[in-house]
């Protein structure tokens, strides 16, 4: 049964309203590729009077910015409304203003944003196309967005049938110069998670709030079943057991 997009878009938020009480202690990947991207964003100097930061879970990428760069107003966004409860409490000593909103549609008046900010949350997008056109439309002139998701390699190690389909590194250039962006920076990089057991990896996934299928036809799915469907051949064995992330960098201008 095909699902509409209001009903995936749904079960997005629901997987990671579960996770909001062990996200923390399971985003040690996504914390590793926000660090590796703000330091990209080192060599570069840009304006910051009103930043966004979409699809900001718990407020931790969120709270590094707010150390690190002065601005006038600041927003931290997610879909999840237990998310940005969390973020709440994180954030409380900055001048920061945390948003229960959908990142796929447009939640500020063209050019009101100097700065755009999506780590690891544009793959969960349905349409990357549309949602880079409106993040455009939201920034300013010469409004930078600096973003990062995981990309075709992601997950080598499981069936690709179960997991979420990835563009290249190609595609999403593609997509952005389409959209009128100037890339001034793009970057490769694999980074590799370690667990005990397969088990232990879908655990993690599943506590980060990772587990969601976005393909129409199929649902996110858990515990045993998951297991035997992308691990077959490993379930049960406990060796040391890898995923990899591939992922895209990039820092475009408008």
């Amino acid at each position: 049964m095909i699902r509409d997009h209001a009903e995936i878009r749904d079960d997005i938020k629901r997987c990671f309203n579960k996770a909001a009480d062990s996200y923390d202690q399971n985003c040690y990947i996504q914390q590793e590729i926000a660090n590796a991207l703000m330091l990209r964003l080192e060599k570069f100097q840009f304006v910051t009077n009103a930043i966004a930061d979409f699809g900001c879970g718990t407020g931790m990428s969120t709270e590094q910015f707010a150390k690190s760069y002065l601005y006038d107003i600041f927003f931290a966004i997610d879909i999840s409304d237990q998310f940005i409860e969390k973020a709440k409490v994180k954030l409380q000593h900055y001048n920061i203003k945390p948003l229960v909103a959908d990142l796929e549609k447009a939640i500020f008046e063209k050019n009101s944003l100097d700065f755009a900010f999506a780590n690891m949350s544009l793959q969960w997008c349905l349409q990357l196309p549309k949602t880079l056109a409106i993040m455009f439309e939201q920034l300013s002139d010469t409004g930078i967005l600096a973003f990062s998701l995981p990309i075709y390699g992601t997950f080598k190690e499981l069936r690709s049938e179960s997991v979420n389909e990835f563009h290249s590194n190609e595609e999403i250039r593609a997509m952005l110069q389409d959209t009128n962006f100037k890339i001034l920076d793009n970057h490769v990089e694999s980074f590799i998670a370690e667990f005990d057991s397969p088990l232990a990896a879908l655990k993690s996934i599943k506590k980060a709030g990772a587990n969601c299928l976005v393909k129409q036809d199929k649902r996110g799915l858990s515990g045993k079943s998951f297991l035997q469907t992308i691990f077959p051949e490993v379930a049960g064995n406990e060796a040391q057991y890898n995923l990899t992330y591939k992922i895209a960098l990039f820092i475009a201008e408008k």
